[in-house]
């Protein structure tokens, strides 16, 4: 099985290379390199997707250049694929208790996540541009999975570890401020009626409707 990984890098070189030392599967990188223009989460995750299926990836790990995978995780991930559109393994970081847990449960994390990625482009779409540079954009696609019927989840037995704003916060600016971050939350109800978890449209904008 041929494997891309898609990592959109801006400042952190360091935690990259902490990334592709936990990388134990064999895979081909498309490394997208936002440090010039900022060009944004989605806009980036966009470019290696291409890149992916150009490439003729059979699956694609996107992930945060601030993420440590844990041996066997992306295997798990991987497996995963055969019953859902979207896999993500579980931030280490998070409070969870696992007992009486099924393996895989909903609330995808969009910090480390794998698809097919022609499959998942021509049922779901590419992820939403005008959400930049970064937040609500994996809400969305998430919003558009639930919506076209899709099934997006995460396995409980799948830790990698996820040190969290890196990026936003490096050198002591945000990359991201307070306004974009407004922008980007009154663009989503805009399309969706709601906020994350308060959604009343069906359709983007409830067009068609």
């Amino acid at each position: 099985m041929k494997v891309g990984l898609v990592v959109p890098v801006y400042v952190n070189f360091p935690g990259f290379a902490e990334l592709v030392r936990s990388v134990d599967i064999p895979v081909t990188p498309h490394i997208i390199d936002n440090w010039n223009d900022n060009r944004g989460v989605s806009k980036g995750w966009n470019i290696g997707i291409e890149e992916s299926i150009k490439a003729g990836d059979e699956v694609t790990f996107i992930v945060n250049d601030d993420v440590v995978f844990s041996p066997g995780t992306m295997d798990k991930m991987i497996e995963g694929l055969s019953q859902f559109d979207l896999t993500t393994g579980i931030n280490a970081r998070d409070e969870f208790d696992s007992s009486g847990s099924p393996d895989w449960i909903p609330h995808p994390d969009f910090s480390c996540f794998a698809i097919k990625p022609a499959e998942f482009v021509d049922k779901f779409g590419w992820f939403d541009e005008e959400f930049t540079p970064a937040y609500f954009e994996d809400n969305d696609m998430f919003r558009r999975i639930e919506l076209a019927g899709g099934t997006a989840m995460r396995n409980i037995h799948a830790p990698f570890y996820h040190k969290g704003s890196v990026t936003q916060n490096w050198g002591g600016s945000q990359v991201v401020t307070s306004p974009m971050f407004e922008m980007n939350r009154m663009y989503y109800i805009e399309k969706w009626g709601g906020q994350p978890g308060e959604e009343i449209f069906t359709t983007p904008f409830n067009e068609g409707v």
